[in-house]
């Protein structure tokens, strides 16, 4: 074998193995589990969701019994979470629009990876955080229609997060930086916060409106429709509603996401926004470390939050 040819095979080694070795980020649209720095991976469960799709289509109508063979329960078997949390209880009904929305999202992969890797950069930047799984799933396109948002997501524990995207929404990408961000300090909350979760409204203003305050550090340049979903006069008739509720159970889904009547969208956002911004404004000195740890009850207490 001459030098030449022995020249030829080295460099062909030598860029096999840059590939293999720098590129555990794969962009490819039929990524399913993408490892990234920091113990972070992305794992797009569409290996469910076409089972589920397929399956609805040999039926010709909707079963919540497939919804829950092929989707709920095999996910909750392998990734200890129960989708019926995101999704509504009885499924996703319109197979055709969510085959469509599977194919939007596995097209858009490439660019859903890279904006997920930023933004955890960007927040492990400001409050470092490792070991975290991000799930994603397909929208269902009838609770865009509800609550007009292209993201939305959960973190069930310190290391999960599972979220569902609308990549047919305008704006998406932006919505994916700040719930990725949103969801990586709930993540930070769970391993340093000592207090104990106590599932009020209360609580879950001051929870929700702590990981806005942080997203808004992490990204002071985009605007968050869940911070600021509500005017001032929208603002005083929501908290004229709640404030003799704090500590009530009840209801807390319908006043954190809105219903679009009684409760604009995302009225619990914007108002624990806002109480958790005002104590920041009183203890300009805190960091994000102490201000985390504060339970929700003394937060609440020392921002003299009274939009009236």
């Amino acid at each position: 074998m001459n030098k030449h040819k022995i020249n030829i095979i080295c460099l062909i080694a030598i860029l096999v193995s840059m590939f293999f070795v720098g590129g555990c980020k794969s962009t490819s649209s039929q990524t399913s589990n993408v490892k990234l720095k920091n113990e972070w991976t992305i794992t797009f469960l569409d290996d469910y969701v076409e089972d589920y799709i397929k399956k609805s289509n040999e039926e010709k109508e909707y079963s919540e019994k497939i919804f829950k063979d092929k989707m709920v329960n095999p996910i909750a078997d392998k990734h200890y979470y129960n989708i019926e949390n995101l999704y509504f209880p009885y499924g996703i009904k319109d197979i055709k629009a969510f085959e469509e929305q599977l194919k939007s999202l596995k097209k858009n992969k490439g660019v859903l990876i890279e904006t997920v890797e930023e933004s955890l950069e960007k927040a492990h930047s400001v409050l470092p955080n490792n070991n975290i799984n991000i799930y994603i799933l397909p929208e269902d396109p009838e609770v865009t229609k509800i609550f007009n948002t292209g993201v939305r997501a959960v973190s069930p524990d310190e290391k999960n997060i599972f979220m569902v995207v609308n990549t047919k929404v305008n704006g998406w990408e932006s919505e994916i930086k700040l719930t990725t961000v949103h969801e990586y300090y709930h993540s930070v909350e769970k391993k340093i916060s000592n207090n104990a979760r106590k599932n009020n409204l209360l609580n879950m203003l001051i929870s929700d409106g702590k990981a806005e305050v942080f997203t808004s550090i992490v990204y002071p340049e985009e605007k968050s429709k869940i911070s600021y979903a509500l005017n001032k006069e929208e603002e005083i008739q929501v908290w004229n509603k709640i404030k003799n509720n704090l500590y009530s159970e009840e209801n807390i889904n319908k006043i954190m996401n809105g219903d679009g009547k009684e409760f604009p969208l995302f009225s619990g956002y914007t108002i624990g926004f806002n109480i958790v911004r005002r104590f920041i404004d009183f203890n300009p000195n805190i960091t994000i470390n102490e201000w985390t740890k504060i339970e929700e009850e003394e937060i609440f207490k020392h921002s003299n939050y009274n939009p009236n």
